[in-house]
């Protein structure tokens, strides 16, 4: 998490992929992202969209 808070205006609104403080890869493509990190030997990748910070999450309503 102190990558993201570290490099998040270098890679707003990209998919990244991160090891440990280790970028693998940034994309607009999610799938892109997974798989390079899958190709790197990780078995489980950690892949999050970087937004601005400050951004309100959209919620549903349902009735």
């Amino acid at each position: 998490m102190r990558w993201i808070r570290e490099n998040r205006a270098a890679y707003m609104n990209k998919w990244v992929s991160i090891e440990g403080d280790r970028l693998i890869m940034a994309d607009d493509d999610a799938m892109k992202v997974y798989q390079a990190a899958k190709a790197e030997g990780i078995e489980t990748p950690f892949v999050a969209h970087l937004y601005v910070e400050d951004d309100v999450p959209l919620i549903g309503r349902w009735s």
